[in-house]
């Protein structure tokens, strides 16, 4: 059985609070401060930006956490 530290929820949480501390924040950068895969993280950000709660800026193309995000943990 896989540790919950390894979890999809666990690291999506974590590619969260990483986007909320240092963010607006890119790709590469993100990459840094996480231990899993390129290809992870970058599916972590594509299901976070389906949901709403992040995006990524046009300029810079670096990820920043939406309203939802701010709403969903307000209710929570």
């Amino acid at each position: 059985m896989p540790a919950i530290a390894d979890s999809p929820l666990a690291r999506s949480t974590e590619v969260i609070r990483l986007i909320g501390i240092h963010g607006p924040i890119k790709l590469r950068d993100l990459e840094a401060h996480v231990s899993f895969s390129r290809s992870a993280l970058h599916r972590i950000c594509a299901q976070l930006e389906a949901l709403n709660w992040a995006r990524r800026r046009v300029s810079d193309k670096a990820y920043v956490l939406t309203y939802a995000t701010d709403d969903f943990f307000a209710s929570a």
